[in-house]
């Protein structure tokens, strides 16, 4: 009886484990986010500041803002559709193979 319930223990430790390791992965994916958000908008303010354009997709085009505010359509950006099927439960692995 005793081996069983320290199996069982080891389990829940594990899963505990492999739960704490999802969530710090979901944490390090929400503070990468948050800091790219923060150095995209810097980038903007000082393109702004030394008057440079700003490029960024809108509505699938790419368009360029200058100094003075005017928009420019640089070219459209098709959407292409993903070759790769993903079915309903199905894992993505987050590691490169090799």
């Amino acid at each position: 009886m005793r081996s069983v319930k320290t199996q069982e223990s080891k389990s829940k430790k594990a899963k505990t484990v492999s739960n704490s390791a999802t969530a710090v992965l979901n944490k390090e994916d929400q503070l990468t986010k948050t800091v790219a958000i923060k150095a995209s908008r810097q980038a903007v303010r000082i393109s702004k500041a030394l008057e440079l354009p700003v490029q960024f997709i809108e509505k699938g085009n790419l368009v360029e803002v200058r100094s003075g505010g005017e928009k420019h359509l640089i070219k459209a950006i098709p959407r292409l559709k993903s070759k790769v099927k993903v079915f309903k439960g199905a894992t993505l692995c987050l590691k490169p193979k090799g």
